[in-house]
């Protein structure tokens, strides 16, 4: 089990649909198909990673709409979101804080179309590599965890197709990351960004 998270725990109702809205709007931007399966159930895929990069394993989830594991889009790509945790939180933030409830229900009234949530566990690193260069995060997640997730799940080539959003400190490197890789992403969202800290962009 994983830590239990009060702040998503008692996390009020409205809070949690601006969050979810944060989220959807970026979604919105990475060419989603309205296509859905009666007969699959959507689920998190959580795994752990073991790094070269930082000499450790990276807990993450992957949220997958019902459509991936039904028989008729075996050969289906899908978008792609990668979701980052704030200070505190995990790799679980999503449906702790029942984010995930809200995105179900907004995909069973068809106001959303099917993609790929991807939230790996930050910890406090705040997505970048450390000022002292023991602990190298940025460069796990652009040159390790990316291409890890890609090259397993159907995801859709082109930046067009890939989003990055977070909240807090995961807001602070999802602008970071999208900025500096524009290449990569073709939106980006925040909220509650924690942009205290702005080193420059390596």
């Amino acid at each position: 089990m994983r830590p239990y998270n009060a702040e998503a725990a008692t996390m009020p109702l409205h809070f949690r649909k601006f969050r979810i809205a944060a989220l959807i709007a970026v979604a919105a931007f990475v060419g989603l198909s309205l296509a859905g399966s009666a007969h699959a159930q959507e689920r998190a895929d959580c795994r752990a990673f073991r790094s070269m990069v930082l000499h450790s394993s990276v807990r993450y989830c992957v949220f997958l709409p019902a459509s991936y594991s039904s028989q008729a889009a075996k050969t289906e790509r899908y978008p792609v979101l990668y979701l980052l945790h704030g200070l505190g939180g995990n790799e679980q933030e999503m449906a702790l804080s029942g984010e995930w409830t809200l995105l179900q229900d907004l995909r069973k009234d068809h106001k959303v179309g099917e993609f790929l949530v991807v939230a790996p566990d930050g910890s406090d690193t705040f997505y970048i590599n450390s000022q002292d260069g023991k602990t190298r995060y940025g460069d796990f997640f652009l040159r390790e965890f990316m291409p890890f997730i890609e090259r397993t799940y159907r995801i859709r080539a082109g930046r067009a197709s890939h989003g990055i959003t977070g909240f807090s400190m995961g807001g602070y490197g999802a602008l970071r990351i999208a900025f500096a890789h524009p290449e990569l992403f073709g939106s980006v969202s925040a909220h509650s960004a924690a942009l205290m800290r702005l080193p420059p962009l390596a």
